[in-house]
Parts: structure tokens; C-alpha cells; sequence
């Protein structure tokens, strides 16, 4: 919890992620584009909310629960992104993250 409190509370430390391009990794942990994982598979569903379709971006582990892990999409029409990236308007069209095992 100590590291919870120093993060996210006090915001005296942060997590940092390095990345570097390169092939892929079977066994990768966290990543940036390429397909979403395993997960994702039979869930379009969930994934695409009422009109609104979505591209994978990334997945991070979870630094607090490495068990689990943090996916971000970002939505299709990045034009419709971009001017609705302000409130009020923001909910209809923001990125998408979702936490996962």
C-alpha cells in the first residue's frame, strides 16, 4: 500500500515505462500496438460501445496486481476524437481502458 500512497496520493514517485522498437516477443508483458490480447478475442462487444468502434493501442501490467493488466483503445474516427476531446463533450468519444487478467 506504501507505493499506492506515494503514486497516487502524494505523488512523490511515478511509475516509468521504457520502450524501444523492435521484432515482436513471444512473451511479452506490456506492449504498444500489434494486436490486443488473448483477452479481447471473443469480446468485441465490450469493446465497441453502441456506434462507437475502437482501435487497440496498448497494454501495460498492472504495476500494483502484475496478475492483471491495463488495455487502452482509442476510438476509430480520431477526427471525432479530436474535436470532442473537451468537456463536456469527451465521454462520446475518449479513449477506452480496461482493466483485464
Amino acid at each position: 500500500m506504501h507505493a499506492n500512497e506515494q503514486i497516487l496520493v502524494k505523488r512523490t514517485d511515478c511509475i516509468t515505462y521504457y520502450a524501444s522498437p523492435g521484432p515482436a516477443i513471444e512473451h511479452c508483458t506490456s506492449w504498444i500496438g500489434g494486436n490486443a490480447p488473448d483477452f479481447f478475442d471473443d469480446k468485441a462487444d465490450f469493446i465497441h460501445k453502441g456506434d462507437q468502434t475502437y482501435y487497440f493501442y496498448l497494454s501495460i501490467v498492472n504495476p500494483f496486481t502484475p496478475n492483471s493488466m491495463f488495455s487502452i483503445f482509442i476510438p476509430v474516427d480520431y477526427e471525432e476524437y479530436l474535436e470532442n476531446n473537451m468537456y463536456p463533450h469527451c465521454s462520446s468519444s475518449s479513449p477506452l481502458t480496461l482493466q483485464h487478467t
